[in-house]
């Protein structure tokens, strides 16, 4: 089920600082609305590889893309306004996110060949997805994103990603600027309209 916000596109073409209206889907994070952006890791339908009194595993869940040698990094994120005005990708190698504490609403966005140094993220693309505590993704190369917008206090991400220094391949693009609403529990879970 698809929720929706309203939000203020801030149009940069207008001095007079007249606002635009326009909707960003939020959606909860789940393997549908999410694979244009990129693949979630979830406990698969199928049955497991290995199964044993004590324990399930499931093998091989999905391929990662690295050219270089991964590691793992932290990222923490702070409470600030809801005011997306930067998307930024990475050329080089997918990213892996596990949210490891804190409810977080994280933007994501389509556009540009990876071959195309100035490319842009399509606004028409734009999606916000709400991502729980434990939940595990992967973004691929070239995906437009932004770090995660928590829903109160803090949140943490491990996320793996290639050995180069973390401003080496990373490409950042102004956006909007798009003002969303704060969110409520409630909002969130689909039992209000916002």
């Amino acid at each position: 089920m698809t929720r929706s916000i309203n939000c203020e596109a801030l149009t940069k073409m207008n001095m007079k600082g007249a606002h635009k209206a326009a909707t960003i889907p939020v959606l909860p994070m789940s393997p549908e609305p999410f694979a244009p952006y990129g693949r979630l890791l979830d406990k698969p339908s199928r049955p497991s590889d290995i199964h044993r009194q004590e324990l399930d595993y499931w093998h091989m869940l999905a391929d990662a893309c690295f050219a270089v040698r991964p590691v793992w990094g932290w990222l923490e994120t702070r409470q600030r306004p809801f005011l997306l005005s930067e998307l930024e990708r990475h050329n080089h190698s997918d990213e892996v996110f596990i949210a490891a504490c804190g409810r977080s609403a994280m933007p994501f966005a389509l556009g540009g060949k990876l071959s195309n140094p100035s490319a842009q993220p399509n606004p028409a693309t734009l999606s916000i997805f709400i991502v729980e505590p434990g939940q595990a993704f992967i973004v691929p190369k070239g995906v437009w994103h932004a770090p995660a917008y928590p829903l109160g206090g803090a949140v943490h991400y491990l996320i793996l990603l290639e050995a180069l220094l973390p401003t080496s391949d990373i490409d950042t693009r102004a956006v909007g600027p798009f003002q969303f609403h704060p969110v409520s529990e409630d909002a969130v879970m689909g039992t209000k309209s916002i």
